[in-house]
């Protein structure tokens, strides 16, 4: 691997992801919001810098102009309701990585609803792009293949080289606990169970139209 495009919804351990990268020597770039000034863009920043043993990670649907050149890892989480819960979290709190000193509050059904068509509008894209779209290789990552053992992601990229048997160099990123953050944890956790397969039709779509958008033209979907 040479230029590696990594590729989430967030709340998946992409951190780890990028951790493991830079133990062995590459450059960590980010592209998660859509403020000019902060986005790497692909194609203006390739003709600038060389990309030469480095990793991207991207919560955007942007890519690269050259697929074809880049090697992608997909990294999602199984646990649709856990990454939910974070989301919500993390987006409350402005806190992503490590323990926020928050008042617990009160989620709504609307934000559960707009969380879980974040990702599933997500994955249903990023589904079409890793069978469609040509690239250098694709790697899909799942957070709980991982999670438990850092040494099972050098393995998953057919890496070769160990790493590490803990994450403990990396605890001080843990998040604050579900329950200690939201004061309607047991409702919250019913409302995003029962919401998933009523937003999953819309969120799918989202998804699709994302993907035509980008690459419907080119690739005849």
């Amino acid at each position: 691997m040479n230029k590696v495009l990594l590729k989430t919804s967030g709340r998946t351990g992409s951190h780890l992801i990028l951790d493991y990268f830079e133990s062995i020597g590459f450059k960590c770039m980010f592209t998660a919001t859509d403020e000019t000034d902060k986005l790497y863009q692909y194609g203006l920043t390739e003709l600038v810098l060389p990309l030469d043993k480095t990793i991207v990670q991207c919560h955007l649907k942007n890519m690269p102009k050259e697929t074809k050149e880049w090697n992608l890892i997909y990294n999602k989480r199984h646990d649709l309701v856990c990454q939910t819960l974070s989301s919500i979290i993390a987006r409350r709190t402005d806190v992503w990585h490590g323990v926020a000193n928050i008042v617990p509050f009160t989620v709504s059904e609307k934000t559960v609803k707009k969380e879980l068509v974040t990702h599933i509008a997500f994955n249903y894209y990023m589904d079409l792009v890793c069978n469609t779209v040509p690239w250098k290789s694709v790697h899909i990552l799942e957070m709980e293949d991982f999670i438990t053992n850092p040494n099972n992601l050098p393995r998953l990229l057919n890496l070769g080289n160990t790493y590490k048997d803990t994450w403990d160099h990396v605890k001080h990123k843990k998040a604050i606990k579900y329950i200690d953050a939201i004061s309607n944890y047991e409702e919250t956790v019913i409302m995003i169970t029962d919401n998933i397969s009523k937003v999953s039709k819309l969120a799918e779509a989202y998804g699709l139209v994302n993907f035509d958008m980008t690459f419907g033209e080119k690739y005849g979907i």
